[in-house]
């Protein structure tokens, strides 16, 4: 029976339902892709399935399942001091190894180079290198937006991150005068050309990015703003704050500060959290840093190269050994980011199906976010009725709204679920409306079967109990 209207669903939800119906909720045009496969991996429903479509974030999952499995949960991103030390110097130059890892900051580099008084260390006699050379290439992907670049979350997934990449920064209006706001210790050069009149059409808020971190701002805003900008030179960025650190500290260096392979002996090392860890907060905060780092490290780890190229290569082998046909699909990058990524469906779905019980993958499905609980599900209005019951990674930008992740049933089953979404167009409020209407109906109907794909399932031992409404133990 079609679906007549989204108040049938409610009212009565043991009318039977298509896929198709739920398309038909979103803007005209639209394209959903649909999947639901359950535990013992039958496919219970499938719209479009085998449709290549953009996958935006949720590409993150095939980048936390190859590192898990090609890297290990004990993998940890190191990175060192290394050179000879005596008398109160180092004796020619000192290099600080740097390996890409995506959660370093000032304060963990202040820690690292404050070993070297510790031990006696005033002078460094050569000079300081910087090797970062684990990494080549570019250090953004094909395909990355342009107009995305100068935002912390498009900032370059680059061996000598910092501060995730990112510069917090305050645009100010003040006496009808915007002027811009940083903490002096920011080795930003940011011009500010803004005049204070509402933005619009005719008058947007617009950066300008002018090479080794200089900034112009121009345009309209009737309001202070918040900004978060890339760092789009961490060569340069690193470099000064290197130079402020080395002054407070009262290291003097003879040399310079250059960048290029290095060697020596290791004074000391910080290390970073271990890869369980990485991979909650690349999946909870959706990180982009993370998990393009990650994606780069599998390339060095596998060829020598931490090239993006490389790295999906090296990806794309983990996942076939695993079972996974990936030959129906472009990856480009590992945040997805990249508007050239093309997946399927059915490829996500039957990823988290190997999740579930290949045992290569034990432990990844309880580190992805929860509905009305944690991450970038917290506060999404669509899975309000599956709070606690759905675990799942998004994938949004722009014209994209996918989910792909697990949904427990009143029988305590777990399905997988994916959802597809591109070509979400119109108004944003609009939008909005249609997404959150299609995803309350979608999840809604799934936990009363109201598909009769869902229907076989059922069984005389299937006896639904109330769950609770909160998040399971983990």
């Amino acid at each position: 029976m079609r679906l007549i209207s989204s108040f049938l669903l409610l009212l009565t939800p043991w009318v039977f339902a298509t896929p198709a119906d739920f398309e038909s909720l979103l803007p005209t045009g639209s394209q959903a892709g649909l999947v639901v496969i359950n535990q013992q991996g039958k496919t219970l429903a499938a719209h479009n399935a085998d449709t290549l479509m953009v996958p935006a974030s949720t590409v993150k999952l095939f980048t936390a399942t190859a590192a898990w499995v090609s890297l290990g949960p004990e993998f940890r991103y190191q990175t060192e001091l290394m050179g000879q030390s005596g008398a109160g110097t180092i004796r020619g130059d000192l290099t600080l190894k740097m390996r890409g890892d995506p959660t370093l900051t000032r304060a963990d580099l202040y820690r690292l180079l404050s070993h070297l008084p510790r031990q006696g260390v005033r002078h460094i006699d050569g000079d300081l290198v910087v090797d970062g050379t684990v990494f080549a290439g570019y250090d953004r992907a094909r395909g990355w937006p342009w107009d995305d670049l100068g935002i912390c979350f498009s900032a370059p997934a680059s061996a000598y991150i910092l501060d995730h990449g990112c510069a917090d920064v305050r645009l100010t209006l003040r006496a009808g005068k915007v002027t811009v706001e940083k903490p002096a210790h920011l080795p930003l050069d940011i011009d500010a050309q803004v005049r204070a009149a509402p933005s619009s059409d005719a008058c947007p808020l617009e950066m300008a990015r002018l090479g080794a971190n200089r900034y112009t701002l121009s345009g309209c805003t009737e309001r202070s703003l918040p900004l978060s900008l890339a760092i789009d030179d961490p060569k340069s960025y690193l470099r000064a704050v290197i130079r402020q650190q080395l002054l407070e500290l009262g290291i003097s260096l003879r040399g310079v500060i250059r960048f290029g392979p290095g060697q020596g002996p290791v004074i000391a090392r910080h290390q970073s959290e271990p890869l369980p860890e990485l991979i909650r907060e690349l999946l909870h905060d959706s990180d982009n840093q993370i998990s393009d780092s990650l994606l780069r490290t599998l390339g060095q780890h596998r060829y020598g190269q931490g090239r993006y190229a490389l790295g999906v290569d090296a990806s794309m082998a983990t996942l076939r050994q695993l079972g996974l046909d990936m030959r129906h699909s472009e990856l480009i990058d590992g945040s997805g980011l990249s508007r050239y990524n093309l997946v399927t469906p059915r490829q996500l779905a039957q990823l988290l199906a190997l999740w579930q019980h290949h045992p290569k993958l034990e432990g990844l499905t309880e580190l992805l976010p929860v509905a009305g609980v944690s991450g970038t599900l917290a506060h999404r209005p669509g899975t309000r009725d599956v709070k606690g019951l759905l675990r799942a990674k998004t994938g949004t930008f722009g014209q994209v709204a996918n989910l792909a992740g697990l949904l427990e049933t009143q029988s305590g089953e777990q399905w997988v679920v994916v959802q597809m979404i591109n070509g979400l167009v119109g108004r944003p409020a609009t939008r909005k409306q249609k997404l959150n209407e299609f995803e309350s109906l979608w999840y809604q109907c799934l936990l009363s079967r109201c598909l009769p794909e869902l229907q076989p399932s059922l069984s005389s031992a299937d006896n639904p109990v109330e769950h609770p409404n909160s998040e399971p133990n983990s």
